[in-house]
């Protein structure tokens, strides 16, 4: 069975990821994160959450 996905759902998905991963480097560049561990945190976070956005599985039918 195929399942039809929207393309620009899937789009939307990676952008906010990317996103996200924007805003967290802006906020460790401005030093507007609130805690050291935040800090030390950040790196870790945007790294994990651009391998997730790569890592999605092509979608086998965009609708």
């Amino acid at each position: 069975m195929t399942k039809a996905i929207s393309l620009t759902a899937e789009l939307a998905e990676v952008r906010c990821a990317i996103e996200g991963a924007r805003f967290i480097a802006d906020a460790l560049a401005t030093h507007s994160l609130d805690s050291r561990e935040q800090e030390l945190q950040a790196p870790v976070s945007i790294t994990a959450i651009l391998v997730l956005a790569a890592a999605r599985p092509p979608a086998p039918f965009f609708s």
